[in-house]
Parts: C-alpha cells; sequence; structure tokens
C-alpha cells in the first residue's frame, strides 16, 4: 500500500467519522416532531470539495449511513446513502464540470448555496 493511499484512507474515514458525529452530537431538535436539523450535509458538501466526489462520495456514504443504521433509521439508510451520493454527483457537476474547477471564493459560496 503506497503512502497517498493510506492518506486517502484515513482522510475519508476521519471524515466519515466528522460526518457522524455532524449528524448525532450537532443536532438541533425540531419542536413537536422527532425531526432534527444537522450538520451532515454540510459536511458532505465540504468533503466533496475538500477530498473531491470518490473521497467525498464514500466519506458521506459511511458517515451518514453508519448514522441511520446505529440510531433505529436502518429501513431508510439505502435512501440517505443515496441521497448522500446524488448530492456529490451534483456538487461535482456544478464544481468540476460548471466552473472548471476554479477556486475562486465565489465559485465556492455559489456550490455552497
Amino acid at each position: 500500500m503506497k503512502n497517498t493511499d493510506l492518506r486517502d484512507l484515513v482522510q475519508t474515514s476521519l471524515f466519515a467519522a466528522l460526518i457522524y458525529l455532524g449528524v448525532s452530537v450537532f443536532r438541533i431538535p425540531m419542536p413537536f416532531t422527532t425531526q432534527f436539523v444537522h450538520f451532515g450535509n454540510a459536511l458532505v458538501v465540504v468533503g466533496c470539495l475538500l477530498f473531491g466526489t470518490k473521497q467525498g462520495a464514500i466519506a458521506a456514504s459511511i458517515g451518514l449511513g453508519l448514522f441511520d443504521i446505529l440510531n433505529n433509521y436502518a429501513n431508510v439508510a439505502w435512501q440517505t446513502v443515496l441521497e448522500s451520493l446524488i448530492v456529490c454527483y451534483v456538487i461535482h457537476l456544478v464544481y468540476e464540470k460548471a466552473m472548471n474547477k476554479d477556486d475562486k471564493i465565489a465559485n465556492v459560496i455559489v456550490v455552497g448555496v
């Protein structure tokens, strides 16, 4: 295993853990329901922008899917994984194809919105 492969594996797994923590720890419960607002999807976008589409999609699928499986949402875990893959693909289309990987602040803000 090359050093770059090991580094990619560690980065992906740490970001998957960060996404899991963003959903499970940093959440705001909504009144009168069991729903909540969390930072997991925002971290998915950040992961795709920092590490690329492939690593971001893997980290998102692991982090969000693991949260669903461990917190009694296992019946919809496949939908969450599919949603994260779609989000990563849309970010790929917008940032890498439409904006030609231009790192201007304005382009990153547009992708974030």
